[in-house]
């Protein structure tokens, strides 16, 4: 599940409490992580959400995080990212 249709900024309280850092994305605006975020989250099936830190989207995961990682390395270089200014700051081991 990805964050609220409302607020993109609201993540969901189960993958807050449990979930583990995956990646950290740096620049662009909510509506564009969220996107990014909702894109990885359908292509793994797995829980996948995001928060602020800092001014920075850190990308929470349940479940199989070596799939969300691996997607997310896979789709860091998706042009349209870095078109609306957001770039992949690091994906993280835990």
């Amino acid at each position: 599940m990805s964050s609220s249709e409302t607020n993109p900024c609201d993540c969901d309280p189960d993958i807050l409490k449990s979930g583990r850092c995956v990646a950290v994305v740096t620049g662009g605006d909510a509506n564009i992580i969220e996107r990014f975020v909702k894109q990885i989250a359908g292509a793994t099936g797995e829980p996948v959400d995001w928060h602020y830190v800092a001014g920075r989207a850190v990308v929470l995961a349940t479940g199989d995080r070596d799939k969300v990682r691996a997607e997310i390395y896979r789709s860091r270089l998706n042009v349209s990212l870095y078109k609306d200014g957001a770039f992949v700051y690091g994906v993280f081991e835990q």
